[in-house]
């Protein structure tokens, strides 16, 4: 009898398992609607060279419709409803190199009209350095006054047009 309820309950686990991934997964990976989680974990980096050749991937960094928490919201006081249409421009950023010993670039490719805004910050979401007005197309950081060593900042960015916006992050490893 034992044995049979045991049997019972291993084909229901069996069958509804798969059910169950397919109506938690439904929901995509492109959900760019905001959460309330404060909840925020620097992990992995997209590995770079000196002139920007991707080595390693992280496909959760350099995206341009991520959905943030309120606490990562709240770095930008400038919020827009609407995502810029990205099907007629060329949107875009990169990091360069990454890992970094302080000093490192970004690559932004946007309309000309579009602001660029972002904000670095540490593990404890300390912000270290932070623009609101950049219209050109690349930045050139030294962050070695912060006296950050084998550790992970985190930038998080918004390009701004005129009615819209597009958001996401960044992480680089300081060595």
């Amino acid at each position: 009898m034992i044995l049979r309820n045991r049997l019972t309950i291993y084909l229901l686990f069996v069958i509804l398992l798969p059910f169950s991934s397919a109506i938690v997964s439904c929901g995509g990976d492109n959900d760019t609607t905001d959460t309330t989680t404060d909840v925020i974990v620097f992990k992995g980096i997209r590995v770079t060279d000196t002139n920007g050749k991707v080595y390693e991937n992280d496909l959760s960094d350099w995206t341009l419709t991520e959905a943030w928490t309120d606490k990562e919201n709240s770095l930008f006081v400038e919020k827009k409803v609407n995502l810029c249409d990205t099907s007629n421009s060329i949107y875009g950023i990169s990091s360069y190199p990454n890992p970094c010993n302080g000093n490192f670039n970004l690559h932004i490719s946007k309309p000309i009209e579009t602001r660029f805004a972002f904000r670095i910050v540490d593990r404890n979401f300390n912000v270290l350095l932070s623009q609101d007005s950049v219209f050109s197309n690349g930045i050139a950081f030294d962050l070695n006054y912060l006296n950050i060593r084998n550790d992970t900042v985190r930038i998080y960015y918004k390009f701004l047009g005129q009615d819209c916006e597009l958001k996401g992050h960044g992480d680089i490893l300081i060595n």
